[in-house]
């Protein structure tokens, strides 16, 4: 699952994404991975940059990384947000930032979640999933864009909501917009 891609030089493009399964990336575990291009149409595995059980997450077991998305912020820090669940849990948001595009990442806020699932959040009860932050024109905040996962049934259907949050800094605390989510539908089974 593509995450991202970034054109580097006029010959050099990175594309971090999901590993799944057992391939040669990520035997086992998944998580976010790294791919270089000097086309943009073929492309060189480089290997797993965040494990899917990685142990920098504090507040719960990790059992998945994905769906990276990499950016670059004024300050020249490099940031990455991936969902993030423990096994059978609700999605999560995690951060990590590195000085360059090659890492080493480092994860924000000394390992604690960026965003959680949250029962009080009604399209967010079972967790936030593919993060992606931009930052504003004006250089005053942040927008974390989301989707919501709304408690499957019994037949695994959800309801799957798009929003965001805002923030003054790009590892939070990002606080509910009052017009998010402003679409959403109930999907059938995922």
């Amino acid at each position: 699952i593509p995450g991202c891609v970034i054109q580097i030089s006029s010959n050099l493009y990175y594309m971090w994404y999901t590993a799944t399964g057992t391939n040669a990336d990520a035997p086992h575990t998944g998580g976010a991975a790294l791919a270089t291009s000097t086309d943009n149409v073929n492309w060189t595995k480089q290997g797993v940059v965040i494990p899917a059980t990685t142990t920098a997450v504090v507040d719960y077991t990790c059992g998945s990384v994905a769906v990276p998305r990499v950016k670059v912020m004024r300050d020249g820090k490099w940031t990455m947000f991936c969902e993030s669940r423990p096994a059978g849990g609700a999605w999560h948001v995690i951060g990590f930032t590195a000085d360059s595009y090659d890492g080493p990442w480092t994860i924000m806020n000394s390992g604690h979640t960026i965003l959680d699932g949250n029962a009080g959040i009604w399209w967010g009860t079972d967790g936030f999933a593919n993060p992606c932050v931009d930052e504003l024109d004006d250089g005053s905040g942040y927008v974390l864009f989301t989707n919501g996962h709304v408690a499957h049934d019994a037949t695994n259907n959800f309801a799957l909501q798009a929003g965001f949050f805002t923030s003054s800094a790009y590892n939070g605390t990002y606080a509910q917009d009052t017009k998010s989510p402003p679409f959403g539908c109930q999907l059938g089974t995922y």
